[in-house]
């Protein structure tokens, strides 16, 4: 065992320090090695329109400028991907490339049952659930682009309706038999054109049980969780009850 009087000096010129074992270059001088390293590789942003100078080893002097050199990298692949692909739309192929390669199936890990449908419970994009579908190009690069849930599940069992240029009448659409736009169960999703689609809503009626009181009454609206409005500010009214009791028993 070598004791600190035989260790060997630092190997930097001038230096007599002895460094700590198994190391051959003590630790002031290793500070300094890396420091004129640092200033060395010190260079201009690559930014358009920057003369900030940068040690980062991405070439950019903040991360504002780093993302939106990734954005226009990720659009560029995109434009690329797309003009390979045969559909009109690129949400439609971006569909399509989901179904394909089983990327479809994250959307079951999401949902929450409750009676036949199955509720997206993910990000949304409006009132409709939204996925985030990430595409790698040939050249290995990769973008991600938003399609609507209840379109990739229908995709998944049954094929898309043919984008349209613009909206109209006879515009074909996935029509939500439950009403429940947050659904994606495949059972749930039909074809129809749009004026079907609006007229379907306008006369859809359901039965369902008050919140509060369990009473049945029946409604076009999915979201209705009470009768009355009285079911429905049940808590305001409790408390006023509560108060004028009380006011009551002071009097």
């Amino acid at each position: 065992m070598t004791t600190k009087k035989e260790r060997p000096l630092c190997n930097q010129e001038g230096c007599f320090v002895r460094p700590t074992k198994g190391e051959e270059t003590c630790s002031v001088c290793r500070r300094l090695v890396l420091k004129e390293r640092r200033v060395t590789s010190r260079t201009t942003c690559l930014a358009d329109g920057c003369d900030n100078e940068t040690y980062s080893r991405t070439g950019y002097c903040n991360t504002t400028h780093l993302s939106k050199a990734r954005w226009v990298v990720e659009k560029e692949a995109k434009a690329s991907w797309f003009e390979q692909q045969p559909e009109e739309n690129i949400s439609q192929a971006v569909i399509r490339y989901a179904v394909e390669n089983g990327l479809h199936e994250r959307i079951y890990e999401r949902v929450t049952p409750q009676g036949d449908c199955l509720f997206w419970q993910g990000s949304k994009a409006g009132k409709y659930g939204q996925i985030g579908i990430k595409v790698q190009h040939d050249t290995g690069k990769f973008f991600s682009h938003p399609v609507l849930v209840h379109r990739l599940a229908y995709a998944s069992v049954h094929d898309l309706p043919p984008s349209q240029s613009g909206p109209s009448r006879d515009t074909l659409t996935i029509n939500h038999i439950c009403q429940n736009v947050l659904c994606v169960n495949t059972d749930h999703l039909e074809v129809m054109t749009l004026e079907d689609n609006l007229e379907y809503g306008s006369n859809f009626s359901a039965e369902r049980s008050c919140a509060y009181c369990d009473e049945t009454f029946i409604t076009n609206n999915v979201l209705q969780k009470y009768c009355s409005k009285d079911c429905a500010n049940w808590r305001t009214l409790a408390w006023q009850r509560e108060y004028q009791s009380k006011k009551r028993a002071v009097a």
